[in-house]
Protein backbone atom coordinates (compact mmCIF):
# COMPACT_ATOMS: atom_id res chain seq x y z
CA UNK A 1 0.00 0.00 0.00
CA UNK A 2 2.95 2.19 0.56
CA UNK A 3 4.17 2.14 -2.89
CA UNK A 4 1.00 2.75 -4.79
CA UNK A 5 0.87 5.56 -2.45
CA UNK A 6 4.32 6.74 -3.69
CA UNK A 7 4.03 5.84 -6.89
CA UNK A 8 0.12 8.21 -7.18
CA UNK A 9 2.14 10.63 -5.68
CA UNK A 10 5.20 10.49 -8.24
CA UNK A 11 2.68 10.54 -11.14
CA UNK A 12 0.91 13.23 -9.62
CA UNK A 13 3.33 15.82 -9.62
CA UNK A 14 5.75 13.97 -12.94
CA UNK A 15 2.83 14.36 -15.55
CA UNK A 16 1.44 17.56 -15.52
CA UNK A 17 5.54 19.22 -15.16
CA UNK A 18 6.27 16.53 -18.90
CA UNK A 19 3.33 18.10 -19.81
CA UNK A 20 3.74 21.18 -19.47
CA UNK A 21 7.32 20.84 -20.83
CA UNK A 22 5.82 19.80 -23.94
CA UNK A 23 3.16 22.71 -23.88
CA UNK A 24 5.83 24.90 -24.03
CA UNK A 25 7.53 23.95 -26.43
CA UNK A 26 5.17 23.75 -28.64
CA UNK A 27 3.37 27.14 -28.12
CA UNK A 28 6.60 29.28 -28.52
CA UNK A 29 6.45 32.46 -28.53
CA UNK A 30 6.37 34.36 -32.00
CA UNK A 31 9.40 36.42 -30.79
CA UNK A 32 11.52 33.13 -30.12
CA UNK A 33 10.35 31.51 -33.48
CA UNK A 34 11.83 34.97 -34.98
CA UNK A 35 15.03 35.04 -33.34
CA UNK A 36 15.38 30.88 -34.19
CA UNK A 37 14.64 31.67 -37.43
CA UNK A 38 17.64 34.07 -37.83
CA UNK A 39 19.78 32.04 -36.08
CA UNK A 40 19.71 29.41 -38.44
CA UNK A 41 20.12 32.03 -41.30
CA UNK A 42 23.31 33.81 -39.21
CA UNK A 43 24.36 29.94 -38.88
CA UNK A 44 23.82 29.61 -42.67
CA UNK A 45 21.22 26.85 -41.69
CA UNK A 46 19.02 27.67 -44.64
CA UNK A 47 17.35 24.02 -44.45
CA UNK A 48 16.52 25.03 -40.53
CA UNK A 49 15.14 28.39 -41.45
CA UNK A 50 13.75 27.39 -44.36
CA UNK A 51 11.32 24.75 -41.65
CA UNK A 52 10.76 27.47 -40.06
CA UNK A 53 8.56 29.52 -42.92
CA UNK A 54 4.85 28.62 -43.51
CA UNK A 55 4.78 25.40 -45.86
CA UNK A 56 1.40 27.19 -47.48
CA UNK A 57 3.68 30.14 -48.45
CA UNK A 58 5.55 33.06 -47.12
CA UNK A 59 5.92 36.57 -49.20
CA UNK A 60 9.63 38.91 -48.79
CA UNK A 61 10.54 41.88 -49.77
CA UNK A 62 14.48 42.23 -49.42
CA UNK A 63 16.64 44.92 -51.01
CA UNK A 64 18.03 43.23 -53.97
CA UNK A 65 16.62 42.18 -57.58
CA UNK A 66 14.11 40.80 -57.90
CA UNK A 67 13.10 42.49 -54.54
CA UNK A 68 10.24 39.46 -54.15
CA UNK A 69 9.46 36.29 -53.49
CA UNK A 70 5.80 34.95 -52.68
CA UNK A 71 4.31 31.65 -52.53
CA UNK A 72 5.59 27.62 -50.71
CA UNK A 73 9.13 28.21 -52.72
CA UNK A 74 9.70 31.78 -51.69
CA UNK A 75 11.98 31.06 -48.91
CA UNK A 76 13.95 28.85 -50.85
CA UNK A 77 13.60 31.35 -53.66
CA UNK A 78 15.23 34.18 -51.98
CA UNK A 79 18.18 32.10 -49.96
CA UNK A 80 19.18 31.40 -53.39
CA UNK A 81 18.82 35.07 -54.70
CA UNK A 82 20.79 35.89 -51.70
CA UNK A 83 23.64 33.64 -51.92
CA UNK A 84 23.98 33.96 -55.83
CA UNK A 85 24.00 38.36 -55.41
CA UNK A 86 26.18 37.90 -52.10
CA UNK A 87 28.82 36.42 -54.43
CA UNK A 88 28.66 38.63 -57.42
CA UNK A 89 28.96 41.59 -54.71
CA UNK A 90 32.14 39.77 -52.77
CA UNK A 91 29.57 39.34 -49.75
CA UNK A 92 31.15 36.97 -46.95
CA UNK A 93 30.59 36.85 -43.16
CA UNK A 94 27.00 38.02 -43.10
CA UNK A 95 25.21 38.36 -39.84
CA UNK A 96 22.51 39.95 -38.32
CA UNK A 97 21.25 40.47 -35.60
CA UNK A 98 17.95 42.43 -33.79
CA UNK A 99 16.97 44.28 -31.40
CA UNK A 100 14.52 44.44 -28.91
CA UNK A 101 11.09 44.47 -30.74
CA UNK A 102 9.91 48.20 -30.88
CA UNK A 103 6.49 46.81 -32.12
CA UNK A 104 4.71 43.63 -31.15
CA UNK A 105 1.37 43.67 -32.42
CA UNK A 106 0.10 39.78 -31.00
CA UNK A 107 -3.42 38.00 -32.11
CA UNK A 108 -4.29 34.30 -30.34
CA UNK A 109 -3.03 32.93 -33.98
CA UNK A 110 -0.86 35.94 -35.84
CA UNK A 111 2.06 38.00 -34.72
CA UNK A 112 3.21 41.60 -36.62
CA UNK A 113 6.66 42.34 -34.82
CA UNK A 114 9.45 45.03 -35.86
CA UNK A 115 12.88 45.01 -34.61
CA UNK A 116 15.46 47.14 -35.13
CA UNK A 117 18.47 45.30 -36.47
CA UNK A 118 22.12 45.59 -37.82
CA UNK A 119 23.46 43.54 -41.07
CA UNK A 120 27.00 43.19 -40.54
CA UNK A 121 29.30 41.65 -43.26
CA UNK A 122 32.35 41.66 -45.53
CA UNK A 123 32.79 43.00 -49.04
CA UNK A 124 35.60 42.31 -51.06
CA UNK A 125 37.41 42.02 -47.64
CA UNK A 126 35.60 45.56 -46.13
CA UNK A 127 34.02 45.35 -42.66
CA UNK A 128 30.40 46.79 -43.60
CA UNK A 129 27.48 47.70 -41.41
CA UNK A 130 24.00 48.82 -42.66
CA UNK A 131 21.30 49.59 -39.92
CA UNK A 132 17.47 48.78 -40.53
CA UNK A 133 14.44 47.49 -39.80
CA UNK A 134 12.87 43.83 -40.15
CA UNK A 135 9.26 43.48 -39.67
CA UNK A 136 7.86 39.62 -39.29
CA UNK A 137 4.70 38.27 -39.77
CA UNK A 138 3.85 34.95 -37.95
CA UNK A 139 0.86 32.56 -38.18
CA UNK A 140 -0.13 29.92 -35.87
CA UNK A 141 -0.37 26.74 -37.45
CA UNK A 142 -1.62 23.82 -35.39
CA UNK A 143 0.33 24.07 -32.24
CA UNK A 144 3.60 26.23 -34.23
CA UNK A 145 4.20 29.68 -34.99
CA UNK A 146 5.98 30.02 -38.90
CA UNK A 147 6.83 33.31 -40.54
CA UNK A 148 4.10 34.24 -42.82
CA UNK A 149 5.90 37.42 -44.40
CA UNK A 150 9.07 39.21 -43.52
CA UNK A 151 10.72 42.36 -44.48
CA UNK A 152 14.24 44.15 -44.71
CA UNK A 153 13.99 48.56 -44.59
CA UNK A 154 17.80 48.58 -44.66
CA UNK A 155 19.87 51.96 -45.17
CA UNK A 156 22.87 52.94 -47.12
CA UNK A 157 25.53 50.41 -46.06
CA UNK A 158 28.93 51.79 -44.73
CA UNK A 159 32.05 50.61 -43.94
CA UNK A 160 31.90 49.45 -40.35
CA UNK A 161 34.11 51.52 -37.93
CA UNK A 162 37.00 49.21 -36.67
CA UNK A 163 36.40 48.12 -32.68
CA UNK A 164 38.50 50.50 -30.10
Amino acid sequence: MRYGHILSLTLAFCVPAIAGTATARAQAKPETVARQWLAAFNAGDMAKAGALNSPSGTSIIDEFAPYTWTGAKAFSDWAADFGADAKARGITDPTVVLAAPIVQNLTATQAYLIFPAVYTYKQKGVAMRETARHAIVLRKEGSDWKVAAWTWTGTVPKPAKPAS
